[in-house]
């Protein structure tokens, strides 16, 4: 009775001269670095179980990596704390999994609420997966109520991150500079 849709896809992308940022002594210089795969699935599910209660939850999985580091470059890949970037150096913004779950409730004609859930497992925040920029794995919860008094007007009062999570989103090692940064 249309109250059910299930989406899903399967998908390889392979790269070629992937371009990062090293540090050469204290300037950033851009250099074609390496070949890499990523694997992936992704599942999407949509459910109306009553006319008012809509759920959506999706997982996602990457299998990441580099598969050929250009040698010409590797004497360039090593940062100040002696990490190389190798074939088993973890592909930057790569979470290995990702889901979500979201509940929306039509309360009346006009008003609606939404609470949600979203997942991103271990994600490294720099090329040199430099631990002091490693992200675990986090949850984060949101909510929002809608008012929508006709096609025209809406009002929604929402929230993300409402448990307050802490983690960070951008990361840079500076070479020879003795500093780290990230984002959060």
């Amino acid at each position: 009775d249309n109250r059910l849709r299930l989406n899903g896809a399967i998908f390889q992308t392979t790269y070629e001269d992937i371009q990062i940022v090293v540090q050469r002594g204290v300037s950033p210089s851009n250099e074609n670095l390496a070949e890499a795969e990523i694997n992936g699935l992704e599942l999407e599910l949509e459910v109306l179980p009553t006319d008012w209660v809509l759920v959506n939850a999706s997982v996602g999985y990457l299998d990441a990596g580099y598969t050929k580091i250009d040698p010409a470059v590797a004497p360039l890949l090593i940062n100040r704390f002696g990490q190389r970037i190798t074939t088993d150096t973890q592909l930057q913004n790569t979470p290995e999994w990702t889901s979500s779950l979201a509940v929306q409730l039509t309360l009346s004609e006009a008003w609606s609420a939404n609470i949600n859930l979203s997942y991103t497992s271990r994600v490294e925040n720099d090329v040199f997966n430099t631990p002091l920029l490693s992200q675990d794995g986090y949850t984060l919860l949101g909510a929002s109520l809608m008012y929508e008094p006709n096609e025209n007007w809406r009002v929604t009062l929402g929230g993300t991150n409402l448990t307050d999570e802490r983690y960070i989103v951008s990361g840079f090692e500076a070479g020879a500079l003795p500093f780290t940064m990230g984002s959060y």
